[in-house]
């Protein structure tokens, strides 16, 4: 009732009415029941969870939730059924209460500000008593749900579908690369004012107003902008699905929207202005005695703002240059940081889900000797967490003697006793479990972290003191060295992993060198020999725990991308001022070559210039790039050292292009017979 999702089989308005129906989307659907259609009325098994186990009656098939939805299913389960559960029941509801996110629809005419006023009267009517026991507090926020596409959602809400700050760097990027095209316009077109002097003089002559010049000449540029922007419309069209397939997500240009139109318009008539503008007015105010005649030709004074706006453009393709390296060097060091366990070559194979029903953990126990027993298996773990897939438990810990207001956060995760040797960990002190030993069941390992976090001296101390996790105390086993179970951009936490005897939610299994393909076989045979009503899936660590840093890959493609279009860009716009140079310059070269200028001395007369331009927009641009890295940064908890090949590389990189870029009109320069050029002089 509350979303708009649309039916591909059944009845949406009645689909959820009984406990045990389920809805699926089509992804789900093909996933569980094939191609076929008409599988409303067929049961759907779940098993492996404590919250949802049992069989579901399919009521209704709804298409798939669009990628750009920041709340993403493949079932929707009656809430009533959860409530009704035998282990949601024993535990009061605590230990779910923060698991469910609420969407209230308000009237279209509802003050927002008005209802949030109500919240405190709200939670104090229905928990007052209940807090005032815990000397606790709780608020209600909220959040219209457009506001969760570029932004966090409260508290357990899903992820933002785009990081709004990612969105205002494409933007700018995208700002910058079109001034770049403005530039060279305007550049192009007051370098080659004296080529058009005589039209502007015999228009004049002939009684042209300047102001007719100067709308003719904006006109032009008013033409070149539209055709321009219907071709740019055209190849974006063309070129969405492949820009969609580098970030990921569905592009489209709606062709019926006005706002699109309507956008490109305006563009079209601010780009007409700004880069017409000044060329309007330079080539409207020749004089007709000097246009004709060239005497006094005014033309060359522009070449002061072509120097400033070439400047201008050196220092925006040295900013994004140096962005594109900065993100290349962060993602690198992120991706090869050592994380403190062995992934490479670890296969992660999802478990059959809880272990304790219908001998699932002996089972799960029998297929693990299995596995170790294969010639491609060096070792097999089994946890209910891997790196990279958050934790099993965040909870307030403390010292044991400790009163509860020490307690600090930290996080749980349950591994069997061979989960440190086949992720390779380094323990610092104690000793791995042994969980034959009943003493050793409800011992823990914790990290370096957690160990200053909860006040031990040192790792050795640690070893046989208790934790008090939640409710429950546990006795430190043994201190591991840090690792990083999450990404790089966020600081190490506090970890404790506490031993099961099997686990049923992953099995991390390390393969030697061998044929994966092969391995992967065999691995999926016994599996589905002992599980055989559970499906097969699996991925490699690495692969999945670098996902983490998905945007930030994502974010570099469109950064290096931006910085290869500006170069191009820049060095379209320097190739046509080298050229246009090297056409004024001939009697000049001519001059150069007849007493004895050898090409490279005509380069260095012509690139000189250049470099020069390179060399103010270097220093222009040191503070703004130092600043811009700085900041960046500061959003990785582990990151790079900022060191002089940071700044040095990009401006390097656009030097030589830009001398590059001019050495292949100079070519032209050094072809010159200087007889041709002074033979009327």
């Amino acid at each position: 009732d509350v979303f708009t999702y649309s039916a591909v089989e059944g009845d949406l308005l009645t689909a959820l009415d009984e406990p045990n129906s389920i809805v699926l989307t089509e992804h789900a659907a093909e996933k569980y029941f094939g191609k076929e259609h008409g599988i409303v009325g067929k049961t759907l098994s779940i098993s492996g969870s404590w919250w949802t186990n049992g069989d579901y009656k399919v009521t209704a098939v709804i298409k798939n939730v669009p990628s750009t939805s920041h709340f993403k299913f493949d079932f929707l389960i009656n809430t009533y059924h959860l409530l009704q559960n035998d282990f949601y029941k024993a535990s009061n509801g605590t230990s779910t209460e923060g698991n469910f996110v609420t969407y209230i629809e308000l009237d279209r005419n509802t003050d927002i500000k008005e209802v949030q006023d109500k919240m405190p009267r709200f939670v104090e009517k229905y928990q007052g008593q209940e807090l005032k026991e815990i000397e606790g507090k709780a608020t209600l926020l909220l959040q219209p749900i457009t506001d969760i596409h570029l932004m966090p959602g409260y508290n357990l809400e899903m992820s933002p579908t785009i990081n709004v700050n990612t969105l205002y760097f494409f933007v700018v990027v995208s700002i910058l690369i079109i001034l770049l095209a403005w530039i060279n316009y305007i550049n192009l077109s007051t370098a080659g004012a004296t080529e058009r002097r005589k039209e502007v003089g015999i228009k004049k002559t002939i009684g042209a107003y300047r102001r007719q010049l100067v709308a003719q000449f904006m006109a032009e540029s008013f033409l070149t902008h539209f055709i321009s922007a219907i071709l740019a419309i055209y190849v974006a069209y063309l070129l969405l699905p492949a820009l969609g397939e580098i970030l990921d997500k569905e592009l489209s240009l709606d062709f019926h929207s006005r706002t699109l139109w309507i956008s490109m318009l305006v563009f079209i008539f601010i780009g007409s202005f700004i880069a017409g503008a000044y060329p309007s007015f330079i080539l409207s105010s020749f004089k007709p005695i000097t246009a004709l005649t060239g005497i006094n030709d005014k033309a060359s004074q522009p070449f002061t703002l072509r120097q400033v706006l070439v400047v201008f453009q050196f220092s925006i393709s040295i900013i994004i240059l140096a962005s594109m390296f900065v993100v290349t060097r962060q993602l690198g060091f992120m991706q090869n940081r050592n994380k403190g366990f062995n992934s490479e070559k670890m296969l992660i194979v999802k478990g059959p889900g809880l272990t304790s029903e219908m001998g699932s953990d002996s089972k799960l126990l029998f297929l693990k000797s299995q596995l170790k027993n294969l010639a491609y298996v060096e070792n097999v773990a089994s946890s209910d967490a891997i790196p990279g897939a958050g934790y099993n438990w965040g909870t307030g810990m403390r010292k044991n003697r400790t009163g509860i207001e020490e307690n600090k956060n930290g996080e749980v995760v349950f591994v069997d006793p061979d989960f440190i040797n086949t992720y390779g960990m380094n323990l610092l002190s104690g000793n791995g479990w042994d969980i034959e030993k009943p003493d050793q069941k409800q011992s823990i390992l914790i990290n370096e972290r957690a160990l200053r976090t909860f006040g031990f001296d040192d790792d050795g101390h640690a070893v046989g003191e208790k934790l008090i996790i939640g409710n429950d105390t546990f006795e430190i086993h043994g201190v591991l060295k840090d690792y990083h179970w999450s990404s790089l951009k966020s600081p190490i936490a506090p970890y404790v992993l506490a031993s099961n005897e099997i686990c049923g939610k992953y099995l991390s299994i390390h393969l030697q060198n061998a044929d994966l393909k092969e391995a992967i076989f065999q691995i999926e045979r016994l599996y589905s020999t002992t599980f055989p009503d559970k499906p097969f899936e699996y991925y490699f660590l690495d692969e999945f725990f670098n996902r983490q840093y998905k945007a930030d890959q994502q974010f570099h493609r469109v950064v290096s991308l931006s910085a290869l279009l500006s170069i191009i860009i820049a060095s379209l716009g320097l190739w046509g001022l080298a050229s246009f140079t090297i056409e004024q310059k001939t009697k000049e070269i001519s001059i150069r070559k007849v007493l004895g200028a050898s090409s490279q001395n005509i380069l260095l007369l012509l690139s000189r210039g250049f470099l020069k331009l390179i060399i103010i927009a270097s220093v222009i641009t040191l503070p703004i790039i130092i600043y811009g890295i700085n900041k960046w940064l500061d959003n990785f908890a582990y990151k790079i050292d900022l060191s002089l090949d940071l700044y040095i590389f990009p401006i390097a990189t656009l030097t030589l292009i830009a001398i590059s870029t001019v050495a292949s009109s100079t070519i032209k320069a050094t072809l010159i017979n200087p007889s041709d050029h002074l033979k009327t002089e």
